[in-house]
């Protein structure tokens, strides 16, 4: 999925927790210095602890976890970045969801 500010992104690690290790994986999508990026992250896994590490020192990003969204973070956001481990994530949650409706 790829419309020009939401794109389905493979999931990747930031092994020491640094920004400057970040910063070269997101420029592949969005301006890091100048566009809002919110980027959706699976679960609560180590990766994902050092990607939140990596990212606190950019202004202009906001980190989230799927089971965390925030409708106000991604109006304004000008890219919205899922990892692959998010959209799972999401599918499991919301046809979870959808069954226990059912029954």
């Amino acid at each position: 999925m790829d419309d020009g500010i939401t794109r389905v992104v493979q999931d990747f690690t930031v092994i020491s927790g640094k920004t400057r290790d970040l910063v070269p994986s997101l420029s592949h999508f969005a301006h890091v210095k100048k566009d809002r990026i919110v980027l959706v992250i699976g679960d609560h896994s180590e990766q994902s602890r050092m990607i939140r590490r990596a990212g606190a020192n950019i202004p202009n990003l906001k980190i989230l976890s799927y089971s965390r969204l925030e409708a106000h973070s991604f109006f304004y956001a000008k890219k919205i970045l899922f990892m692959e481990s998010a959209i799972r994530g999401l599918n499991t949650f919301y046809n979870d969801g959808a069954r226990a409706q059912q029954d």
